[in-house]
């Protein structure tokens, strides 16, 4: 320890402290020569300090740059500690209020009870507002439905009117108290079909007791065969195949029933071109007919050679039966050989005789007492030929022919003319009608011209001096008649006039009226008078056949038998619908005009297509001009 302890200094003895006085001096005197050294230092590098001091600066500000950045970022990343501390803050603040508040609502009286019974009366009542909304949305739909169909209006913009109802039809619809069903037979390209349901509507719109039923031959023919079976409709073929029906509209009230055809609907007035509308007065005319329970009745004779009414042959007369029938009569026939005939001519409103043999007495007799009480008779009579014999005799129906004023020539018309006569013999042959209410319809409206009447094996008529029948057809001057037929029909030869031949012109067509029977109702009215008997004689029965509906050149003849028919049964109109303005269906040119037509389609209409395609094309390459000019600056 001594040893060791020897070679030190003793703890704050003087020979530490002079120690330390020497390393202070030496500090001292280093300190000195570092100073000079580093003034010459200083000098040395005076002239180099003034190139580095741009270095410095630039250097200096760098990193003043960095730290100002760093800053920066140290900023950031403690403002989102901040707000992110701020979030927790605000979380564990939630927390706390929310424990607070649910502590508060523990302290309340049964809350949850309250706010379910609250929250289930108002959900009640919401749904009970959504149910009674709809169920007034429904009943004011429904309400407005039941006004619609209780009270149909309609509106007519057509130019003439056409679907405008006339005083007439309004009054016989709301005059109807039972149903009346109306079945139309037209298929739904028929051009007619789309007229005919705007009127039903427009009649639907005054009644509810209008029933219509559309019935498409085309689409439904199960349906169209069982109705044509029912109401006895005989359907036909056009030329391109699409079935038809003759009868359009059939319109029925119990056994009641009237026909209507496409022309009972509309004509075409064949010298203007122009449509002249009768829907209206067709459907107005078939609702009265078949709201009478009155049927007339007209009967055909039988027996005396006859030709048949269900005979469908170009010598039968099963088309004026079946005209008849749309028209609402019914036709049968009588046997006048019966010993009942007296009875069952009773019911007959019309009797048509067409005898081809002689007429016993006693039956010409009964007939004639029939007329006088009030009978009608349309009388069709050939020339009555002698049984094995070429030489006509009388058909024993002078007597009754004579109560009108009318005699029979008992001979054969033949004419002469080669422009009337149809055949080189000139038995059958053209007449002229007479303008009467019978012929009204063969008549033109604009001038004078009239359609001809062809008549075929007829014979002469004539009047007797206190007569009031009146003509209704007459032959030509050029013809005459002929009593003896043998050289004619034997021999073949050339019918020629002889000396006791009767020349044109001649009666071939009478109507006579009686005065009216004293002390008995009569059947009928016409313009508010009572009539008499009436009578129309023909002298010839050529012009009821069924070719007469068949052919077109024979129309005339057809519808001259059908309006003597009516006339003879004399129901006065029912209504009066006034026609419907009529329109121009056809286009009629002149020589003028069509020159303009051609003038228009060759050159006009080429011309301005020329036109038009050099302004496209003009305007079109200055459009491409502009964008080149464009592209190119």
């Amino acid at each position: 320890m001594a040893a060791k302890d020897r070679g030190k200094p003793a703890k704050g003895s003087k020979g530490s402290k002079a120690l330390k006085v020497s390393k202070a001096d030496d500090g001292t005197t280093q300190d000195a020569k570092s100073t000079k050294d580093i003034k010459a230092d200083d000098k040395a590098t005076t002239k180099s300090s003034d190139v580095s001091v741009a270095d410095e600066e630039l250097e200096g500000a760098a990193k003043g740059a960095a730290k100002q950045n760093k800053v920066s970022k140290d900023d950031d990343g403690a403002s989102k500690r901040k707000r992110a501390s701020k979030a927790d803050d605000g979380a564990r603040g939630d927390a706390k209020s929310t424990k607070a508040s649910t502590a508060r609502k523990s302290d309340l009286p049964n809350p949850q009870k309250k706010k379910g019974s609250s929250g289930s009366v108002r959900g009640a009542g919401a749904r009970a507002s959504m149910a009674v909304g709809v169920l007034s949305a429904a009943l004011i739909a429904v309400s407005l439905n039941v006004l619609v169909s209780r009270f149909y209006k309609r509106w007519d913009v057509t130019s003439g009117g056409l679907y405008t109802l006339s005083g007439p039809t309004l009054q016989t619809l709301r005059e109807l108290d039972s149903p009346v069903d109306v079945v139309v037979f037209l298929s739904r390209s028929d051009n007619m079909r789309v007229s005919v349901e705007h009127m039903l509507g427009a009649y639907g719109a005054e009644t509810r007791q209008l029933k219509a039923r559309y019935v498409d031959p085309d689409q439904s023919p199960a349906e169209f065969l069982a109705l044509q079976k029912e109401y006895g409709i005989n359907p036909m073929a056009t030329e391109d195949g699409r079935v038809v029906s003759e009868t359009a509209v059939v319109i029925a009230r119990g056994k009641q029933r009237w026909y209507l055809t496409l022309d009972d609907m509309v004509g075409i007035d064949p010298e203007s071109g122009a449509a002249k509308p009768k829907l209206e007065q067709a459907l107005t005319v078939g609702i009265r007919n078949v709201l009478t329970s009155e049927v007339t009745q007209v009967c055909f004779s039988q027996g005396h050679g006859e030709p048949s009414i269900d005979s469908g042959a170009g010598d039968g007369m099963a088309e004026l039966k079946f005209r008849m029938r749309q028209n609402n009569y019914e036709s049968s026939g009588i046997d006048l050989e019966s010993p009942d005939w007296q009875r069952e001519i009773q019911g007959c409103r019309v009797l048509v005789l067409a005898p081809q043999v002689v007429m016993p007495a006693a039956l010409v007799e009964g007939l004639t007492r029939w007329f006088e009480a009030g009978g009608n008779l349309l009388l069709l009579l050939n020339p009555v030929l002698a049984e094995g014999e070429p030489r006509i005799i009388p058909s024993g129906l002078g007597p009754l022919v004579a109560k009108a004023g009318i005699t029979l020539g008992d001979n054969l018309l033949i004419e002469s003319s080669p422009k009337l006569k149809l055949t080189s013999t000139g038995e059958v042959f053209l007449v002229s009608p007479v303008n009467h209410e019978i012929t009204l319809g063969l008549f033109s409206r604009r001038d004078d011209t009239t359609q001809p009447l062809v008549v075929k094996v007829a014979q002469s008529l004539g009047r007797t001096p206190d007569s009031r029948a009146v003509l209704l057809a007459t032959t030509s001057d050029t013809a005459f008649t002929l009593g003896d037929v043998r050289s004619f029909l034997s021999a073949g030869e050339p019918p020629r006039k002889l000396n006791d031949s009767l020349s044109g012109p001649l009666p071939v067509a009478l109507a006579s009226e009686l005065p009216p029977v004293e002390g008995k109702p009569t059947d009928g009215k016409l313009d508010g008078k009572p009539r008499g008997p009436r009578m129309v004689v023909v002298g010839t029965g050529s012009v009821a056949l069924n070719d007469n509906w068949r052919a077109a050149g024979l129309a005339p003849n057809a519808a001259f038998v059908t309006s003597a028919l009516s006339w003879l049964a004399s129901r006065p109109p029912l209504v009066d619908v006034p026609e419907k303005q009529s329109h121009d269906v056809g286009l009629n040119l002149t020589e003028e005009s069509q020159r303009d037509v051609a003038y228009y389609v060759l050159l006009y209409m080429p011309l301005a297509a020329l036109l038009l395609g050099g302004f496209v094309m003009y305007r079109r390459r200055s459009t491409e001009r502009r964008s080149r000019r464009r592209e190119d600056d």
